[in-house]
């Protein structure tokens, strides 16, 4: 491994050296780990901030429109989830009823680009049937199929600019099989095929 030498106080040099021999690990190791928490409290920092930002814009932080949204492969709802998704604006079409008729899905994002130009897409990985991936502990049967998540997402890109895309839901320890990272891959090349025509889908980096 390629090092180089810096420079650090008598007393810096004296507590970690304290700490290797308290701790055991390095004082490579406990400098590597210490500057890697030094990176993450500033990411946070500025998450927060960011976020501290977003609030005092009330035009940026107003609530999206029920009627602006579409969701999709839900299947598993309480009985007051169930109640209050009916009754709001919201375009909800379970997996039974994007099977049950082919032309639902171009009807439900005809509707939604009506009144959006561009699309935030939010990829839960649990919407996938269990028999596919088994995504988290909370994903149950009847869901989609990793195809017909696919034909979502091209879809989706006939009709919008994909202006984001988020990938969630997915706790390695429940994929017993480890087949989410393979899912995961075909999803995002398919959001980039879709959102392509030459153009990147904006990721947030730290």
């Amino acid at each position: 491994m390629r090092q180089t030498t810096v420079r650090v106080t008598e007393s810096t040099r004296a507590l970690l050296r304290h700490l290797a021999a308290a701790e055991g690990p390095s004082m490579q190791i406990i400098i590597a780990t210490a500057l890697e928490a030094y990176r993450r409290e500033r990411f946070l920092k500025a998450v927060n901030a960011r976020y501290a930002s977003l609030r005092d814009d009330a035009a940026a932080w107003a609530r999206v429109a029920e009627e602006r949204v579409a969701l999709l492969g839900a299947r598993d709802l309480d009985d007051a989830e169930r109640e209050a998704l009916v009754a709001s604006a919201v375009t909800w079409l379970p997996p039974s009823a994007q099977r049950a008729d082919p032309a639902a899905l171009d009807a439900a994002l005809a509707a939604l680009a009506g009144r959006a130009e561009r699309l935030y897409l939010h990829l839960d990985l649990d919407v996938i049937d269990p028999a596919e991936l088994r995504a988290n502990r909370y994903a149950c049967e009847g869901g989609l199929s990793v195809d017909e998540v696919v034909a979502v997402i091209r879809a989706a890109g006939e009709r919008f600019e994909l202006a984001a895309v988020g990938l969630t839901a997915y706790d390695p320890a429940v994929d017993a099989e480890g087949r989410g990272p393979a899912v995961a891959a075909r999803l995002l090349a398919a959001v980039a095929e879709s959102a392509g025509r030459g153009q990147p889908v904006p990721v947030a980096e730290d």
